[in-house]
């Protein structure tokens, strides 16, 4: 979304991709969104619970943003309304195939509500069905790392290469 446009919408029932990203609040926050009524399906918040009981970062801050969504309303004078079932377990575990993205398109379809989503397949396929849809992609913003200024010259490769458990880790895949 271009920085100088502002977006007001009455009605926007949001996916699981906006708000594990913040882009919600983000654009409430800056002053580029404003709305009259935040429909939050509640598949979606248990797509957040599962992933919190997983231990999985995404819940987490998927919920954060869920009460910086309820902070946002009082001050920017906007509703928030829960709607929609739990979902089966089956959907939560087919969730990766789509099961809640389905069900957040249908409520935003049956309330009239415009889907926000950062999510380039659900926003397709949402407007492929004649939805009202807002696509705002997530922006990996770049961030220093403190770890390389407070290590001097090769320091770092050491960390990396005893990261990787010598160069075996087959998988490729370390945390700094």
């Amino acid at each position: 979304m271009p920085a100088s446009k502002k977006i007001k919408l009455n009605k926007i029932v949001p996916d699981t991709s906006v708000i594990i990203n913040e882009i919600v609040s983000t654009q409430l926050k800056e002053g580029k969104l404003t709305l009259k009524e935040l429909i939050l399906h509640k598949a979606m918040l248990a797509e957040l619970e599962h992933l919190a009981n997983q231990r999985k970062e995404p819940g987490f801050i998927g919920l954060d943003e869920i009460k910086t969504l309820r902070n946002l309303a009082t001050k920017k004078k906007f509703k928030i309304t829960y709607v929609g079932d739990r979902p089966t377990a089956g959907q939560i575990k087919y969730a990766k195939a789509g099961e809640i993205d389905a069900l957040i398109r249908q409520t935003a379809q049956d309330l009239k509500a415009t889907l926000i989503s950062a999510d380039r397949v659900q926003a397709e396929v949402g407007s492929a069905i004649g939805m009202d849809v807002l696509f705002i992609p997530f922006e990996i913003k770049e961030k220093e790392f403190a770890l390389i200024d407070s290590m001097g010259g090769d320091a770092i490769f050491d960390e990396i290469d005893v990261a990787l458990d010598g160069g075996k880790n087959k998988q490729g895949i370390f945390n700094i």
